[in-house]
């Protein structure tokens, strides 16, 4: 990244976990490139709201506090909300296996919706609908296992879907946990993970997040 972006800030998790040697284009995207290599490890690469470039594994976001609650009211500080549902693209039974040569035998990690209360449970009406991906980046089963459980999550997390708007509360970011009251809407407190934030940065200044539902 340093190669084309000079003067970054780093936060990376120390780790033991290794990648298989890989060789991009010349000219291709080199962030392209890091989030390849982050993903292949199980872990995301994303800029915080300081600018500093963050590299840790993909945390689980159901055991995580809620870090900031929306309620309807006075005091609130959403101004506005736009709630989605789809099932387009949406994905219940993930399996990312190993594709580099030099992983032998080739390793596999399976995750899938087991909840039976879910609406995307895989022995429901919904059924079971499989994902495949490969990865020349995957070296052991545990990075394999990661990357088909962050899969799942996402897509998951995608079938409902919110855009938030809000005064700016810069102190939230990729990963916070967060509710929603809004009767209007039939939310009752359900948690959202930010998946992305954008604040402005002025008095009246606001702050963006796009959200993805748990559970």
């Amino acid at each position: 990244i340093d190669s084309v972006y000079t003067g970054l800030s780093y936060a990376i998790t120390p780790t033991t976990a290794t990648t298989p040697a890989a060789s991009f284009d010349e000219g291709a995207d080199p962030w392209a490139a890091a989030l390849s290599i982050a993903a292949g490890a199980g872990w995301e690469l994303f800029f915080d709201a300081s600018g500093t470039v963050v590299a840790a594994p993909i945390p689980d976001p159901t055991g995580r506090t809620v870090t900031f609650a929306f309620t309807e009211g006075p005091g609130n500080a959403m101004l506005t909300g736009q709630l989605s549902w789809t099932a387009d693209g949406v994905a219940n039974d993930f399996i990312v296996s190993s594709s580099s040569s030099n992983v032998s035998p080739p390793v596999r990690g399976t995750a899938s919706d087991t909840n039976t209360n879910s609406p995307t449970w895989t022995g429901g009406t919904f059924g079971d609908i499989p994902n495949f991906s490969t990865s020349d980046l995957v070296t052991d089963t545990t990075t394999a296992q990661a990357a088909a459980a962050n899969l799942l999550a996402a897509s998951l997390g995608s079938a409902t879907g919110f855009t938030l708007t809000c005064r700016s509360l810069p102190f939230l970011d990729v990963d916070d946990v967060i509710t929603v009251t809004r009767g209007r809407r039939f939310l009752a407190a359900p948690k959202f993970v930010i998946d992305a934030a954008t604040d402005s940065v002025r008095c009246d200044g606001t702050s963006t997040l796009t959200l993805r539902r748990l559970g």
